[in-house]
């Protein structure tokens, strides 16, 4: 199990600072840096509701330990996602919620769900329409900074971020040799306070 590993002070550092779940590999984009096309037809599944719950269990020997709920796929097409954030908020109190995605599904029930997590970690990727569109292969750009300068309104109405700051927003651009990711195009989203060149607010 988990704590006996890090029990071993020998092997590895004492205690881990936070638990990645991957709760599903699909996803609603084909990123041209992703790994998902290494993915064999019978790997691109959701994670069952049960054996998430078995795995975030692990975690109980690790007080305040942060869930981390996204790998490669997006979490945000998971069908267990808000059972799951519920599991982790009734037997986990202290512990943080962290979701990644990619945005496009940032929006309604959804836009909510995120909402009430601690820190949320929103791949961009790319600062203008031409790179988001290469990057991405799609042509979804507008559609996702939508999402992105609603979900910030929604939050900047919420009293909990009022109260608590949270949740914490970052946005994720990358860098390639054939794209670089520019300024953010003129929005309600480049006029957020976010410090370090557009990444984290």
């Amino acid at each position: 199990p988990l704590s006996r590993v890090y029990h071993d002070r020998r092997r590895i550092t004492p205690r881990p600072s936070f638990m990645y779940i991957e709760v599903t590999t699909r996803c609603n984009l084909a990123c041209r840096m992703c790994c998902r096309d290494t993915l064999k037809p019978g790997e691109v599944r959701d994670l069952e509701l049960e054996r998430f719950q078995a795995i975030a269990n692990e975690a109980e020997a690790f007080p305040g330990i942060a869930f981390h709920l996204y790998g490669i796929g997006e979490p945000l097409l998971y069908p267990h996602l808000p059972e799951a954030v519920d599991y982790v908020r009734t037997r986990f109190p202290q512990s943080d919620v962290v979701i990644n995605t990619n945005g496009r599904l940032l929006r309604g029930d959804m836009a909510d769900l995120v909402l009430s997590s601690d820190q949320v970690l929103i791949s961009l990727n790319a600062g203008t329409e031409e790179s988001y569109s290469w990057l991405t292969r799609s042509d979804g750009y507008h559609e996702v900074t939508g999402n992105v300068e609603a979900f910030l309104a929604l939050r900047r109405d919420s009293r909990r971020y009022r109260e608590t700051g949270r949740p914490a927003v970052s946005l994720q651009l990358l860098e390639t040799d054939r794209h670089h990711v520019g300024v953010l195009q003129p929005s309600r989203m480049a006029a957020e306070p976010f410090p370090h060149r557009g990444i984290v607010e």
